[in-house]
């Protein structure tokens, strides 16, 4: 938009006209009526207010006749209400606040604008109102800075609304809101790299057609409940460091939340998604959640990304794919039994676990959830017994699914074994210590050779209590035993004896386990 930015005055074409300066400010602290007649005479004329200051104080001692308590502006008295008023002003033509500043707060409600509307870089310092305005051309706020609250309530925007790079600011101590609840955009909409400070809304609003949030920031809550986009909504690489809401909000064409980063909750219930629905974020979101509880989902949806929580896909209503093959869901685990978040977790697990299998998604990934699922559902109604118990499964053998965690094991106590068995055979040249474990790296060649023979015994030994259906493994057995003890086995021995055999045969098991369970999941990939 180009109005003559260097004529301070009302100037004349053959059939164009510029208000500004002087003239542009009289006719406006005359007020509603007088400014609106004088539009209806002159109909093709633009308006400019660039670089204006508007500071009631100071317009008050420039044109003193305006402002006695007599001559009120538009309705409100501004030496006492200190609001600059442009309530029903009909703007027939351009309008250029470029630049401008407004000191005290300032009110748009219920005006028109004809043409096209420039607040390019425009600063409002003091609450701004645009309720119910219409804005039938282009209206450009591109880098305009909001310092408290605005307000755009029913405001209707007939053609394009630019508010790229807009700052909606908040005091040093105090979150405002902007407010666009009822807005009406008929035109592209763009708020690409717009910082949003303050706590947001755009409930109930309609987007007729396409609207951009790129790069967006909402640094408080946002509500875009029950807001419909009827064309393509994008918020890719947008940040939202609180709650956001698009509970019941309907999208009707391509939607995209792609390397987004969220801090916080967001919600999507009983939203209705007639395109397919498109999410991933960028890095690993920490806390906050997704929900999607009653969601419909016509052209189905892609989940990707790695979670620290569980997304929330119960009671979706589905007709096509929801996939969820790149998903990745690592959700804490509270050790409590009566925790609730374990509860929710099992649950909306299951469902995942659900949708996988039913949209045939990668085997892996459905064998995922199911252990997910099953591992949370051990920690409800636990007693402090069952909780050791399943503590002790999933560090030796992650829940049946590790080969090498047990067959550590199982090597580990055949060793120990062995070396306690040393110790009690020949307690004179082995005590049952870490020092005596290390005999094999002495400088004394004699000395570990001696004990490479008896721990060869002694291995012989332990390998046999853990195997004790190998007759091969028996008769080695008892010839080691032989050689090594002089004496008769203490009792000490054969409890330990017990008790190493019982918990080889339980690591034994874990391996006989994790195959099994391997051998399965490569068949059922195939």
């Amino acid at each position: 938009m180009e109005i003559n930015k260097a004529d301070k005055h009302t100037t004349h074409t053959e059939e164009h006209h510029v208000l500004s300066g002087d003239k542009a400010l009289k006719l406006w602290l005359k007020g509603k009526n007088a400014w609106n007649a004088w539009m209806y005479a002159n109909p093709n004329t633009d308006v400019s207010f660039e670089d204006v200051q508007f500071c009631l104080d100071n317009l008050a001692t420039q044109y003193p006749q305006y402002f006695q308590e007599q001559i009120p502006l538009n309705g409100l008295e501004l030496k006492t209400e200190k609001v600059i008023c442009f309530d029903g002003f009909v703007f027939n033509g351009q309008v250029n606040f470029y630049h401008a500043k407004f000191k005290n707060p300032v009110s748009f409600n219920n005006a028109v604008f004809k043409g096209d509307v420039d607040f390019v870089k425009a600063v409002f310092l003091k609450d701004a109102h645009f309720s119910e305005v219409k804005f039938e051309q282009k209206a450009y706020f591109s880098e305009a800075c909001f310092k408290t609250n605005v307000t755009f309530l029913n405001t209707t925007f007939s053609n394009s609304a630019v508010f790229d790079s807009a700052s909606f600011c908040s005091n040093t101590d105090t979150a405002y809101h902007a407010n666009f609840e009822h807005a009406l955009f008929c035109e592209n909409s763009t708020f690409s790299n717009a910082h949003f400070f303050g706590k947001t809304s755009f409930s109930h609003s309609l987007f007729d057609d396409r609207v951009h949030f790129h790069e967006s920031c909402f640094s408080e809550s946002a509500i875009f409940s029950n807001t419909t986009f009827k064309d393509n909504a994008f918020f890719t690489s947008s940040v939202f460091k609180k709650s956001i809401q698009f509970n019941s909000a309907n999208f009707c064409k391509k939607i995209e939340f792609e390397n987004i980063q969220f801090d916080d909750a967001l919600d999507f219930k009983n939203a209705k998604f007639a395109c397919r629905f498109f999410f991933k974020p960028k890095g690993v979101p920490k806390q906050g959640g997704l929900d999607f509880r009653n969601a419909k989902f016509h052209y189905g949806a892609s989940l990707q990304g790695k979670f620290k929580f569980v997304p929330d896909l119960r009671e979706i209503n589905e007709d096509e794919l929801i996939d969820l093959s790149t998903l990745i869901v690592e959700p804490s685990i509270i050790y409590n039994f009566n925790s609730d978040i374990n509860k929710e977790n099992a649950q909306r697990l299951s469902k995942l676990t659900e949708l996988a299998r039913k949209y045939g998604i990668r085997y892996q990934q459905t064998v995922r959830f199911n252990a997910q699922t099953l591992k949370i559902k051990k920690w409800i109604g636990c007693n402090p017994l069952k909780i050791l118990a399943i503590l002790s499964y999933s560090f030796i053998s992650n829940y049946g699914q590790s080969i090498f965690r047990p067959f550590f094991f199982f090597v580990l106590s055949a060793v120990i074994f062995a070396q306690y068995t040393l110790s009690e055979a020949k307690p004179d040249k082995y005590a049952f210590n870490t020092s005596s474990a290390f005999t094999f790296l002495d400088k004394d060649i004699e000395k570990r050779l001696t004990w490479y023979d008896d721990m060869s015994d002694a291995l012989n030994i332990s390998i046999a209590n853990a195997l004790p259906f190998s007759s091969y493994l028996m008769k080695k057995s008892e010839k080691s035993k032989t050689a090594l003890f002089k004496a008769p086995k203490s009792k000490n021995h054969t409890l330990f004896s017990y008790i190493h055999s019982s918990l080889t045969i339980f690591f034994a098991f874990l391996i006989a386990l994790a195959y099994r369970n391997r051998y399965f999941r490569q068949k059922k990939m195939r």
